[in-house]
């Protein structure tokens, strides 16, 4: 197996519970909410008697107070409709100037709409606050991130912004002929590795619920610690997506092993897809056509479709 593979599982599948429950009720059917809050901001939520999903969180940094706020609500309009709406009524309230608005694509593929204005309705305490809308199945759902104008973004809470959708994590396809190595579970459903005939070549798929970013950080090789030498690295298109494959040589035991890893963002997760093979061996078509498997047009879901 590789290793280094099992523990970048390890880490994402840490982070993968920070995502929101199954929503549940008439208002949601058995639609599941893909929401990864900050790690360590404060759940600030208080009882609320509104329809549908509301949850906040705020952080304190350096005396500013950051704050983000969730919705999840049964709406009239779409988050392409609903959005441009939201924008033009906020041309006419006093104390509140638009800074930007536009489509958005927070889930990887999924249309979606943001917006961002500055709030001076507070004497004293004037605001930014950046909006993401997205359709969550039948659902809208909009998260806000609000903090004071004279300090910059938390990278984190922009990351959160780009995890809101429903939740679909499509599984890894296995190579033709190749055998399971039971990486799989229920509870993680974007989970799966596979081994050659041979035995001696790795196939291994990894999807959460995390943002692009956080993602991202695990493709880079550890060269100095793991005895990796990068041998390539680039974006490529895949399907509609945009994906980062890496290629570098690892010191083995059995001698030398060429790893392989495609990492991109589909509808709201995070895919780290590798294959490993010795340097001696040629190398297995269907292993890398399920390096991309999850961007094909036939995909197929981990998770169960969502209710719309």
């Amino acid at each position: 197996m590789n290793y280094r593979c099992a523990r970048v599982a390890a880490v994402l599948l840490a982070a993968f519970a920070a995502v929101l429950p199954p929503l549940a009720g008439a208002q949601s059917g058995n639609l599941r909410l893909n929401f990864a809050p900050p790690k360590d901001w404060t759940d600030s939520t208080r009882p609320n008697e509104r329809p549908g999903v509301w949850k906040d969180w705020v952080v304190r940094d350096g005396g500013a107070v950051h704050s983000i706020v969730l919705s999840v609500t049964r709406e009239s309009r779409p988050a392409a409709e609903y959005g441009p709406a939201n924008v033009e009524a906020m041309k006419n309230i006093p104390g509140v100037t638009l800074l930007e608005s536009g489509p958005a694509s927070t889930c990887g593929d999924v249309p979606a709409f943001t917006y961002t204005y500055r709030s001076d309705r507070t004497p004293g305490h004037p605001m930014i606050i950046r909006h993401v809308l997205v359709d969550v199945g039948s659902l809208l759902g909009d998260v806000s991130y609000a903090r004071p104008p004279d300090v910059a973004d938390r990278s984190d809470a922009v990351d959160a912004l780009s995890t809101l959708c429903d939740q679909q994590i499509y599984a890894i396809r296995a190579p033709a002929g190749w055998k399971s190595i039971g990486m799989s579970s229920p509870g993680n459903p974007g989970v799966g590795g596979f081994t050659s005939p041979s035995g001696d070549a790795t196939v291994i798929g990894i999807a959460v619920a995390v943002s692009a970013r956080i993602g991202a950080m695990f493709l880079t090789p550890n060269q100095t610690k793991d005895g990796m030498t990068l041998l390539s690295e680039g974006d490529e298109t895949c399907g509609a997506q945009r994906v980062h494959r890496t290629r570098w040589r690892k010191s083995a035991d059995k001698g030398p092993q060429l790893v392989e890893m495609v990492a991109g963002y589909h509808h709201g997760a995070s895919y780290l897809y590798s294959y490993t093979r010795p340097e001696s061996a040629p190398g297995d078509t269907e292993a890398q056509r399920a390096l991309t498997s999850f961007c094909d047009t036939g995909a197929t879901l981990a998770t169960p479709a969502p209710s719309k």
